[in-house]
């Protein structure tokens, strides 16, 4: 808990300049020039249709520069992670955008995800007892090496605790409308968290231990930038390496490789539509055998309100590495929907809230509630 202490307090520290200024103007400035600025004129946006013509971006905008491959600083995907129980040991393609930073440029994210699991279930000499609260907290370094290849290094860490949010999910479901499954006659504000075979446990975390996961080393380059019919794309390579804290469960002990593309397409003049693909691939675990690749997808369409916030409607799709095991739930896709809010501020701070939920009623997971905050960027001046 120190450490996430120690990140609100960073987070908090950047903020600070900006109640200098008045937060609710800033929301509320418009596309045409910078606040208080007479209105500029942008002939060539009049036609709100961007799909199939050489896309245009005013200049005093980061999310349309001049130069559309340097757009990476407004909106985008949800840094969303599947928190399905034991799924957080193995490598899942994370969200990354199309565009690219500028030559020479680092970027630094914090996020947290936050979420609900509970699945009971025992079926075919398996047994699952996972009843908890998970806690994501991962520190996201970027750095744009050439023109056409950008580095990104993902430090993950977890904490588990008992389900203390249950009778409030409970309610939230309830006021929905939403089913509750099994976990509306379960116990509240218990903890487990284990998977076993005949009785012989393959893996179990510990209560209230907070540690790093394994780290993710990804590699993007650039395929092309956006040009009428074309949307910027990026291929991806990644890397999973066994570096999380063995004791208290948070490792595969593997290291797994993956492969995906991001692409991105101004649609509207205030809609833009994003997609990232990718498969990774599960190495030889010394506790866990059978496993399978890991495909997933996610889906979104973004819809800028003005240049400083956007809303972004999300689906997230991935497979189970689990998919060879005859055990329900464990073995099942994820499927999930979720919305999310970019505020992007002065020098490059841009925050993001978002709220996903299971779609699948069989899956364990009922809800992820995320929060990243883009502290600072710089450039080298080389």
């Amino acid at each position: 808990m120190k450490i996430l202490f120690l990140l609100i307090l960073i987070s908090l520290t950047c903020l600070d300049p900006l109640f200098a200024f008045d937060f609710e103007k800033h929301l509320k400035a418009s596309y045409e020039g910078n606040m208080g600025a007479p209105p500029q004129n942008h002939s060539q946006e009049e036609d709100p249709i961007y799909w199939g013509q050489v896309p245009v971006w005013p200049k005093d905008e980061n999310r349309r520069t001049d130069d559309p491959q340097f757009s990476a600083h407004r909106g985008g995907l949800i840094s969303y992670t599947n928190l399905f129980s034991g799924r957080t040991m193995f490598l899942i393609m994370p969200a990354v955008p199309a565009e690219h930073l500028e030559k020479g440029e680092t970027k630094v994210r914090f996020l947290t995800n936050f979420s609900s699991v509970y699945q009971v279930h025992e079926e075919n000499g398996y047994a699952i007892n996972a009843d908890y609260e998970i806690t994501e907290v991962t520190a996201v370094i970027a750095h744009q090496l050439t023109e056409k290849i950008e580095l990104e290094a993902l430090l993950r860490s977890f904490h588990l605790q008992a389900g203390r949010a249950d009778e409030e999910l409970n309610d939230f479901h309830d006021f929905f409308g939403f089913p509750k499954g099994a976990r509306g006659k379960a116990i509240s504000d218990q903890y487990s968290n284990t998977f076993s075979k005949d009785g012989k446990t393959i893996y179990e975390t510990k209560k209230n231990r907070l540690g790093l996961g394994d780290m993710v080393f990804l590699v993007k380059l650039k395929a092309k930038d956006e040009i009428k019919n074309i949307p910027a794309v990026s291929v991806l390579l990644a890397l999973k390496a066994p570096t999380g804290d063995r004791s208290l469960g948070y490792t595969s002990k593997s290291w797994d490789p993956g492969l995906g593309a991001a692409m991105s397409k101004q649609l509207t003049k205030d809609i833009k539509a994003h997609l990232n693909i990718g498969v990774a691939l599960p190495g030889h675990s010394p506790d866990i055998d059978k496993l399978t690749a890991v495909y997933s997808s996610m889906t979104a369409l973004e819809y800028y309100i003005n240049k400083w916030l956007s809303v972004v409607l999300q689906t997230n799709y991935s497979t189970s590495p689990f998919a060879r095991y005859n055990f329900d739930g464990v073995n099942a896709d994820s499927f999930t929907g979720g919305i999310g809010f970019h505020i992007r501020l002065p020098n490059h701070l841009q925050l993001h809230i978002h709220f996903t939920d299971e779609f699948y009623n069989g899956g364990d997971t009922d809800y992820v509630f995320g929060f990243a905050i883009d502290l600072w960027s710089f450039k080298d001046k080389k």
